[in-house]
């Protein structure tokens, strides 16, 4: 089976770290400092060689200097060969302040009203926007919410992650999704009711707030994204002066509110702080090991929680 392996060639430079991110519904999101690219991923119908195309894609621009859109494909194939098109379709997301875009990340499938994910964008300025994606009725992204609050200055993030998996409602109509988010001076772990309609204001909540000692702030986030044997879930913390630490709670398999978040179980990774800040974690298919890089290139894969 041949792959399609054209160039995608874009106009700004991506971020260093954790610039491409993949959605469960086959969208990818790739973050620049002005603009967020959305790919959208679909069979190829004109030749069984190419099981995948790039058919649609969005720029979500920041409010900083926005460059107007191309009237034309970002890129042409050689020889009318068309393997992928790159098409634009503008959505401003506003900000309380000109900030450039820092990180993108996806929801779990199931988050919107036709199943599919939430996108969520970090700007520099700590401002963290939810976006619901176009839908049958909806040709363009829609900002839904900002998760920093009503008092956007109280939490300026620095990082956030999704759990991958939604945790049922006991009424058996929806549920909620987790995001953990970041500041400087604590974590916190948000509960997001889905699925989210474009018309109405998203319901979340704050379901635990607290802090990880240590030098320096957390800097990178990672939920395990498989079901561990012990019921648990598992919130792994990298923080800028090199520490890493693993948050753990019970795992519900019914959201019956805020009350069942309880204070997690911590477990000390990487206890060495030497300065050099956690650019990147990765946890393996096995529930139990976690492998994490720093600023300096030094990478460690450990077990955690055997």
């Amino acid at each position: 089976m041949e792959w399609c392996s054209s160039p995608l060639e874009l106009p700004q430079a991506v971020r260093e770290v954790d610039a491409v991110s993949w959605s469960q519904d086959q969208r990818i999101a790739v973050t620049s400092s002005a603009i967020v690219y959305i790919l959208t991923l679909t069979r190829h119908r004109s030749s069984s060689s190419l099981p995948l195309s790039i058919t649609t894609a969005s720029r979500l621009p920041c409010s900083q200097n926005p460059a107007p859109p191309p009237s034309t494909s970002l890129y042409q194939p050689a020889q009318d060969t068309l393997d992928f098109s790159l098409y634009f379709d503008p959505t401003l997301i506003p900000s309380h302040t000109p900030s450039a875009h820092w990180e993108s990340g996806w929801s779990p499938a199931g988050c919107d009203i036709i199943g599919g994910c939430l996108l969520s964008v970090l700007t520099v300025g700590g401002e963290l926007w939810l976006l619901t994606p176009p839908g049958s009725q909806a040709m363009k992204w829609h900002v839904s919410t900002n998760l920093n609050g009503p008092e956007p200055n109280k939490y300026r993030y620095t990082t956030f992650h999704w759990f991958q998996h939604i945790i049922p409602a006991k009424n058996g109509v929806g549920g909620v999704a987790l995001v953990a988010l970041a500041t400087r001076s604590c974590i916190r772990v948000v509960a997001l009711t889905v699925p989210v309609h474009r018309s109405r204001e998203p319901d979340w909540q704050a379901v635990w707030e607290g802090q990880v000692e240590g030098d320096g702030w957390p800097c990178r986030l990672r939920w395990n994204h498989t079901h561990s044997a012990d019921g648990k879930v598992h919130l792994a913390v990298g923080k800028n002066g090199g520490k890493l630490v693993i948050l753990s709670w019970p795992l519900p398999t019914e959201w019956g509110g805020a009350n069942q978040w309880a204070e997690p179980d911590i477990t000390v990774v990487w206890g060495e702080e030497d300065g050099m800040a956690v650019r990147h974690i990765a946890w393996q298919l096995h529930p139990t090991n976690v492998c994490f890089s720093s600023s300096a290139s030094f990478s460690a894969c450990v077990c955690v929680l055997s």
